[in-house]
């Protein structure tokens, strides 16, 4: 199998709920980008962190969600039609 083919063209990043466990997640984000330089990188996080997210440059896009509004299980499911590759 070509290794080429089997690397994505998006991928999106679960941001933590918190500053510091945002800053703690950015080694990993950053290293996220550089093994797919090509992908389009999405990060799904609180609106309240959105600034210092993309303060990074790590994600070419950033998916925001209320913190306050609703829970873990629900979520994914308001956002679902942005999340669908089409």
């Amino acid at each position: 199998m070509n290794r080429l083919a089997a690397m994505p063209s998006r991928i999106v990043v679960r941001g933590a709920n918190w500053v510091g466990d945002t800053v703690m997640s950015l080694p990993a984000a950053r290293q996220v980008r550089r093994m797919f330089p090509q992908a389009h990188l999405t990060f799904w996080a609180s609106s309240g962190l959105a600034p210092l997210i993309r303060a990074t440059g790590v994600p070419d896009d950033i998916l925001l969600f209320d913190g306050q509004a609703g829970g873990p299980l629900t979520r994914p499911f308001r956002v679902r039609k942005q999340l669908v590759v089409g």
